[in-house]
This record gives C-alpha cells, sequence and structure tokens, in this order.
C-alpha cells in the first residue's frame, strides 16, 4: 500500500459520506445485502457488497460508480470503521492465516516475553497493525518499511531493573513503541518516546548514514532479524548496561533492536543494540574540542545469549544540513571515540 496524501484521502472520505447521506433514496441498498462502510482496509467482500448494492436503476448505477470511484483511494469493507492515521491493505484479505502473529492479544503476548515482562500485571498496553513509512536501521532498512507490522504501545511503564540501588527508579514514565513483524513475528524495533516538555537533541541519520558509519567503525554490520526469542530479555540486557557503569534510568530515550551482529569481520553473534540517547554528555573525550551533541549518545551492544555486555560506542553521529557526521574534523571528537575503548576482555 502506498502511503498517499492523507488530506486527499480525507477529503474523499467526506465526500463519500455526503453522497451517502445526500438524498439517500438514490443510493438504495437491496434487502439482504451488506452494509458499505468507509475504511482504510481493502478486503475481497467489498467487491460483493458493491456489485449487490449497484443492481438498480440506471441513475443508481451512475451514483453508485461515482462513489466507488471516489472511495478507490480509501477501500470500502463491510463492518469496518476508518483508522484515523495509519492507512494500510492487509495483503492476505481479511484472515492472515499465514501470519505467525495474527492477533492483538497475542502481539502484546509476545512483545512482554520478548522485554521481560510477561507476568506483570497493570501495564498499560494497546496493539495495531501498521506500515512504517520510514525508519533508519541500519543494513536492514529494507526489511522494516512497506511490510505489516504490530505496533504494540506500552504507556506509562517506570523501568525497574535488578541491579538498581535501593529507592534508584526510573526517572521518567515512559511510552515505548515496539514494532513486531507480523507475517515473521520477529522483534524489529524498541523505542521509548521522548519526554513532553524536554529539549530534543539531534535526531539520529537516516539509514544510509547509519550503515557508512558502522562500516567506517570497526567494520561493524548488523546482519539481520532473529526467529527465535532471545535468552537474555530487554530488561536484563538494560540490566547488563546498567552493571556495566552506564544508567539507563535517568537517559530520556532508549531505543533497541534484537540482530544478529558482527565486528572486525568476526562471526555473527545475536546481540541487543541498545542506544541510550541524554541531553547531557554520557561519555568524556581527550578532545577538548568535542560537543555535546558529538557525546549525548552511546550504543551498546550486549550478548543475547550470555547476557553479558560487550562494548559500546558513539556510532552513528547526527548529520548536519550538509549530510556529514557531526564532529569529525581535526582535533575534535571522532564517531567512535572514547567510549568504545572500553570493550570487555570477551572480544565481539
Amino acid at each position: 500500500c502506498d502511503f498517499l496524501d492523507l488530506t486527499i484521502r480525507r477529503l474523499r472520505v467526506v465526500v463519500a459520506i455526503g453522497l451517502l447521506l445526500w438524498k439517500k433514496f438514490l443510493f438504495h441498498i437491496p434487502e439482504g445485502c451488506p452494509r458499505i462502510s468507509i475504511s482504510t482496509r481493502f478486503h475481497p467482500t467489498s467487491r460483493r457488497a458493491g456489485r449487490c448494492a449497484m443492481k438498480t436503476t440506471s441513475k443508481q448505477i451512475r451514483l453508485g460508480i461515482a462513489l466507488f470511484v471516489t472511495l478507490t483511494g480509501v477501500g470500502v469493507s463491510r463492518g469496518v470503521g476508518p483508522e484515523p492515521v495509519i492507512v494500510i491493505r492487509v495483503p492476505h484479505g481479511e484472515d492472515p492465516t499465514p501470519w505467525a502473529v495474527r492477533e492483538k492479544d497475542q502481539a502484546i503476548a509476545r512483545v512482554k516475553k520478548i522485554l521481560g515482562v510477561s507476568g506483570r500485571a497493570g501495564l498499560q498496553c494497546d496493539a495495531k497493525i501498521v506500515l512504517l513509512a520510514e525508519d533508519n536501521t541500519p543494513f536492514l532498512n529494507g526489511q522494516i518499511i512497506g511490510r505489516p507490522v504490530w505496533h504494540v504501545a506500552i504507556s506509562k511503564w517506570k523501568l525497574q531493573l535488578k541491579s538498581a540501588p535501593p529507592g534508584v527508579e526510573d526517572s521518567y514514565a515512559r511510552t515505548f513503541d515496539i514494532f513486531l513483524d507480523a507475517e515473521e513475528g520477529h522483534l524489529l524495533k524498541i523505542v521509548s518516546r521522548w519526554p513532553e516538555g524536554v529539549p530534543r537533541i539531534a535526531p539520529e541519520p537516516g539509514p544510509a548514514s547509519y550503515t557508512y558509519q558502522m562500516r567506517q567503525s570497526g567494520n561493524e554490520k548488523y546482519h539481520g532479524f532473529l526467529e527465535e526469542d532471545p535468552s537474555t530479555n530487554f530488561l536484563d540486557a538494560l540490566d547488563a548496561i546498567l552493571q556495566g557503569g552506564r544508567n539507563p534510568l535517568i537517559v530520556e530515550q532508549i531505543v533497541g533492536q534484537y540482530v544478529t551482529w558482527s565486528r572486525m569481520g568476526r562471526a555473527p553473534k545475536p546481540v541487543w543494540a541498545i542506544t541510550l540517547r541524554d541531553t547531557q554528555p554520557l561519555w568524556h573525550s581527550a578532545y577538548p574540542g568535542a560537543s555535546v551533541s558529538a557525546r549525548n549518545h552511546l550504543r551498546h551492544i550486549v550478548d543475547a545469549k550470555t547476557g553479558k555486555w560487550v562494548c559500546a560506542g558513539a556510532t552513528p553521529q547526527p548529520v548536519t544540513l550538509e549530510g556529514k557526521p557531526t564532529e569529525v574534523q581535526e582535533g575534535q571528537a571522532r564517531p567512535d571515540d572514547g567510549a568504545k575503548a572500553q570493550e570487555t576482555d570477551e572480544q565481539p
């Protein structure tokens, strides 16, 4: 499904509703025909409803054709209301049987298991099918855009980590957006929303720059998403970062992905790649000219099998208007200066 201009789509919806309400008798649906309602999904039953509804006079047929053309951009279906923002056509029709994750409750349960909160009650969760228009995942961007994805939102969640000192709690009641591939069932991305009222920092670069910077930084690569669940859940991976000396409970944003990863030509391994993003510097540089924007983010690698922290680096750097990574000039911070030197004895 192509993402068309939402304003045009909404205009079509308004016109369609007007045609339905205007002189109702001109578009009478015979007894026994399915109801027609405006929707952002297209289903095969729509055609049967349309044919049944237009078995009337020639004048009704002309009006029916006009209505069908008006609705072409949004689709028609039986008993399904309009989605206000997300535009999607379900590729498998009404019954997505081939999908690994078919139901809303199934998506939420799977996400909770991956996060490590399966038995926790009281979490505010919701889920819906979406198509993502953009994503900056390096190397794997093409496996996310344009595919049916479960978007699971968890609201007002304060993280609790095992290694946190007594009395230390999450600085924010966070809202997490978790994306799950509907067809294959694997995790795509976990993103906490930026807190309201906090000034935003420079965004991460797009997928091309992200990929380029990783290749230049120790020949890093994301090889793919994993079908099997991680042995180390998301909360335990965050706890490993806390044990490694960085506190996820104080940063403004957390971005995580479960992927196969390699560096320096070594064999790929399943890891959690978790970026902490903050308004304050997260590491110190030996270069006096290193700006805050070069040091306010840190991407950690945690072995998803052993649960051990592997390394951390400041790649990727945000991109300037000229399309170049920031702070790479002579005498200033390089993209991976400082933090990457904190690797454990266990080399990736």
